[in-house]
């Protein structure tokens, strides 16, 4: 039988693939069972001999680059020789890691193992690191390199959570004799949402509508940035592989004090406070479009906040009497979003502008934005009477006038202030 060979108290030993302990001197005679499972979540392996319990072994855990799991056991501080169980690779519903072992004709053995520890995405490969509960890692190749993560909807009933973050992956098992390998997909689907930790993103899978369940927190070594679809995940430090799209919006809430943003991240929903920075902006006034880059910090826990880059791109237009700006989103997947932006209309000698309100930081670098082609009689007759909701024969007579107007936003509803 194949499995691990190992010499413990003098006694040679096979722990099998059908999850059986077989004598190794010869005769495959079946001596007990072993079990890769510890309730102290410690990577061991414990086993029966001859119908009693013997002391767990500790079990060290490597994945190959075919994505199969090869395990050694040390017994007297002496390691075994490393073999490697063909198998498939899957998260049960309590977020236990767990490979099964499978035969040549792909079906499960009955023998597992499971893997305690840490779960990460690894820098530049995005790679999944698993770090074990003795400090050791292994990881897990993406069966797409650096496009193997997915965020999507769940769709799965029984959970409360709405987002669902999948990693591709898959084990490619060889068996001697055998012309064509048996690939198992990997079954890596996290049900949960998205929250703010140690200075960035991670994804909290928790099952909500199964209270007890054990809940794991998915960290990323690289670094996310702020869109105006919400946020993009990059592989590398440098921000040049994108990997992962993350549904969300960015909306001004006004207010007092600098958070005066709201950010929601995924289809949960989840909502941060927000503080935006803006280091430059640039208009497109024959299209009606800006764009905004700086920093968007979100309020983590109490007394911290973690800042992403942010590159935020918007479109304006007249809308009964409002200038409403649009997130410019032309992805197909999510709509675009009205950014709650506030300002002042100013109006003089055929030049009509908004100055755009979009924070509360005193100081902040003020947004100008055109409003119908300046210099032209017929634009700026349409857009006061807009601007002021009358009709266009009252525009004229304010032609050669000064006027101003605010829009502000009161319990999330606009409103317009226009001064005697």
């Amino acid at each position: 039988m194949d499995g691990i060979r190992a010499t413990i108290n003098r006694q040679k030993l096979v722990f099998g693939t059908t999850g059986e302990v077989v004598d190794g001197a010869g005769g495959d005679t079946v001596r007990g069972k072993w079990t890769a499972t510890s309730a102290t979540q410690t990577n061991e392996i414990g086993y029966t001999l001859d119908g009693e319990d013997e002391e767990p072994l500790q079990a060290i855990y490597k994945f190959n680059k075919r994505n199969q799991l090869t395990v050694s056991v040390v017994s007297g501080g002496t390691e075994s020789a490393a073999f490697t169980y063909p198998g498939r690779i899957e998260v049960d519903s309590n977020h236990n890691f767990t490979y099964f072992v499978i035969d040549s004709d792909g079906n499960d053995t009955g023998a597992s193992f499971v893997l305690y520890g840490g779960i990460e995405f690894a820098e530049d490969t995005v790679n999944l690191t698993i770090t074990l509960a003795d400090g050791s890692e292994t990881s897990i190749a993406g069966a797409s390199g650096i496009q193997s993560l997915e965020a999507a909807k769940n769709h799965t009933a029984g959970f409360d959570a709405d987002d669902l973050l999948t990693f591709h992956a898959k084990t490619v098992n060889v068996f001697p004799g055998e012309d064509e390998p048996v690939t198992k997909p990997a079954i890596l689907d996290f049900v949960g949402s998205w929250d703010v930790q140690a200075g960035t993103l991670v994804f909290l899978s928790e099952i909500k509508s199964a209270p007890g369940n054990q809940a794991v927190s998915l960290g990323f070594a690289g670094k996310f940035k702020a869109v105006t679809a919400g946020f993009v995940y990059f592989a590398d430090a440098g921000g040049t592989k994108a990997v992962l799209n993350l549904r969300g919006r960015h909306v001004f809430k006004g207010g007092k004090g600098d958070f005066a943003w709201q950010t929601i991240v995924g289809f949960t929903e989840t909502s941060f406070d927000a503080k935006v920075i803006v280091k430059a902006s640039t208009v497109n006034a024959s299209g009606q479009g800006f764009t905004i880059d700086g920093s968007l910090a979100l309020k983590g826990g109490p007394g911290t906040s973690m800042s992403f880059d942010l590159k935020l791109e918007a479109r304006y237009e007249f809308q009964a009497g409002f200038l409403i700006f649009r997130a410019d989103i032309s992805n197909g997947i999510q709509p675009s979003y009205d950014l709650m932006l506030g300002g002042s209309f100013k109006y003089s000698n055929l030049n009509l502008t908004f100055e755009v309100n979009y924070s509360n930081t005193a100081n902040a670098k003020k947004l100008v934005v055109a409003v119908g082609v300046q210099g032209n009689r017929d634009s700026m007759i349409k857009n006061i009477a807009l601007m002021l909701d009358i009709s266009e024969s009252d525009a004229k007579l304010k032609l050669d006038l000064s006027l101003e107007a605010k829009i502000l936003l009161k319990n999330g509803v606009r409103v317009k202030e226009i001064p005697a």
